[in-house]
């Protein structure tokens, strides 16, 4: 039986042999060269087109035939190509060889070995051979199929990621960095799926350069652009930890200042009434386009402040700036609320254009009475001022230290 199943094995391989030179295999085998040179052609071809961007040599050379334009991160003109600087279609591989290579042979290899396994397992059951031999070469056979599988596998794999490749370079253009939701809604494809397939391309070097910023929004393809982009991330960061600080300091004060005021009512309820004021200052500014009347107002919001404050330092002068509280302060923001609605009407005639600049002009007059009014906050400080300066030149004085001799000295 053994003798039998041998001759019959020896005579299904000579078959096999003969198949492999009858004309349809050479038809088969000539279409398989035929892929291989277009795919060899077609990688050369996009090889060479680098080397002549990368080159310079080779810019002289074929810079007589042709003229490219160069693309930069700003625009500008350069005199040498490089990579950094071509389109995405010149810097990145849209021609995946490997995928080309695999998908074919294995699809080849799938079918030549599916199909002498079902010719052995049809003839070995037809004469009922299954045994030692059938099982050694059915090892084989599937073994083989299964590589074959998985070549077609990865062979598909990477052509469906190339072309996700060009599509996300065509809606990229030229440009060194892309919002992800632009590549979501050029591809129509879900955003989890975009974001993983763009990380996996980013770790197989597939895009070598690229980078996702940390908030996943945007794709950016050089090293430069993503080094702009952590010098700007460092300086928000900076920015926000000084704000931080900032507001932690203000916090400390205003907590020191409440203990400070809780101990006179009177005091505490002047001072917020002030700021509250000052707060509805600053609000109707920034409402307000005017420039000239911005600054003005911006004037009237840092007397305004500094009088509370010496207030605050000094409670004793608190009586003194009751009619402010009472009487100006209120009709100044009377003034900017009826400025405000002038302003913001779309017609403005002669009235209105008059209003306006007596409020502007009033606001002068406001500006320089209330500087004087925190001048004269500051009159017992002055006259301890003037009563130090006289108690120190009577005693340089007394100790003979003012004469003529130390004059000209």
């Amino acid at each position: 039986m053994s003798d039998q199943f041998e001759r019959m094995l020896r005579k299904k391989i000579k078959q096999m042999s003969d198949f492999s030179r009858s004309p349809e295999m050479q038809n088969l085998k000539k279409d398989v060269m035929d892929i291989a040179n277009d795919v060899k052609r077609e990688f050369t071809s996009a090889q060479t087109g680098r080397d002549r961007y990368a080159n310079p040599e080779s810019q002289q050379k074929y810079g007589a035939q042709k003229k490219q334009p160069v693309y930069s991160n700003h625009g500008n003109s350069s005199n040498q190509y490089t990579n950094q600087h071509l389109p995405a279609e010149k810097k990145y591989k849209t021609v995946s060889v490997a995928g080309i290579l695999f998908t074919v042979f294995g699809g080849i290899g799938l079918g030549i070995f599916l199909t002498l396994l079902l010719v052995t397992t049809g003839l070995t059951a037809a004469m009922n051979l299954f045994g030692a031999p059938f099982a050694v070469i059915g090892s084989v056979l599937t073994a083989l199929i299964a590589v074959s599988g998985v070549l077609l596998c990865k062979g598909v794999s990477l052509l469906k990621r190339t072309s996700r490749l060009k599509k996300y370079l065509k809606i990229v253009g030229n440009s060194q960095f892309c919002p992800i939701d632009m590549l979501v809604r050029g591809t129509g494809w879900d955003k989890p799926f975009v974001l993983r397939d763009l990380q996996k391309m980013i770790r197989k070097r597939v895009l070598p350069d690229a980078h996702i910023d940390d908030e996943k929004t945007c794709l950016m393809l050089s090293d430069d652009v993503y080094n702009q982009y952590l010098y700007v991330q460092q300086q928000a960061n900076a920015r926000r930890r000084e704000e931080e600080e900032r507001r932690r300091q203000m916090e400390e004060q205003r907590k020191q200042e409440e203990a400070e005021l809780s101990q006179n009512p009177e005091l505490a309820a002047a001072i917020r009434q002030g700021r509250e004021m000052i707060r509805k200052i600053h609000d109707a500014n920034e409402r307000i386009e005017g420039e000239e009347v911005s600054r003005k107002m911006d004037r009237l919001e840092e007397i305004a402040e500094k009088i509370f404050a010496q207030v605050q330092d000094h409670p004793e002068k608190l009586p003194d700036i009751r009619k402010l509280m009472n009487y100006y302060l209120p009709t100044t923001l009377k003034l900017l609320d009826a400025y405000e609605e002038f302003d913001a009407q779309p017609v403005q005639g002669e009235n209105i254009q008059s209003a306006k600049q007596q409020i502007e002009n009033t606001l002068d007059t406001i500006n320089h009475a209330f500087e004087n009014l925190l001048d004269r906050l500051f009159t017992d400080e002055m006259l301890d001022v003037s009563s130090d300066i006289s108690v120190l030149e009577t005693m340089l004085k007394q100790e003979g230290l003012t004469g003529s001799e130390f004059e000209r000295k």
